[in-house]
């Protein structure tokens, strides 16, 4: 993976958008774009990553958490990727 100039966040490639997210208390995650899911690869200590190169700046996108232990099943976030 190239090195990124953020912790998290999602930031704009040449070949897509590198996702990453902190969320230590789930199991999965995933970054829905129209009606395509893309899961996220677990990393260390709670981080999530991908690069998709479906995405595009300017595009909203659904972050989906998959909970594990938790009356909740399922928390979608929306975010804007921006240049």
């Amino acid at each position: 993976m190239p090195a990124r100039r953020r912790a998290i966040g999602a930031e704009v490639l040449d070949r897509g958008v590198d996702f990453r997210v902190w969320a230590p208390d789930h199991r999965d995650l995933s970054v829905l774009i129209g009606e395509r899911d893309f899961p996220l690869d677990r990393e260390q200590e709670g981080y999530f990553r991908g690069i998709i190169a479906e995405a595009r700046a300017r595009e909203v996108v659904l972050l989906v958490l998959l909970l594990d232990l938790s009356p909740r099943a399922l928390q979608v976030s929306f975010a804007l990727v921006s240049e």
